[in-house]
């Protein structure tokens, strides 16, 4: 049967909506993958990369579950 995979949400910083999402709200953290291949500007002051692929679950969540995509924003109308 298909389902619904991600659901895509604009952020302004993985490492904020991370503590967020996981710290405040209990989701649980999927995955969380440097994309070089996708990584159009260099990493930020702090050397951390740029282009990420970061996906959460809510809590309780069963297997398989529809996740959250954590796509930063990368234009000033996205922010």
């Amino acid at each position: 049967m298909a389902h619904l995979a991600h659901i895509a949400l604009i952020i302004r910083d993985y490492d904020e909506a991370l503590a967020f999402y996981t710290g405040t709200l209990g989701f649980t953290l999927v995955e969380d993958t440097y994309q070089p291949e996708q990584d159009k500007r260099p990493s930020d002051s702090a050397g951390i990369a740029s282009k990420r692929w970061v996906t959460i679950a809510p809590p309780n969540a069963p297997p398989h579950a529809t996740t959250i995509l954590l796509a930063r924003a990368t234009t000033p109308e996205q922010q």
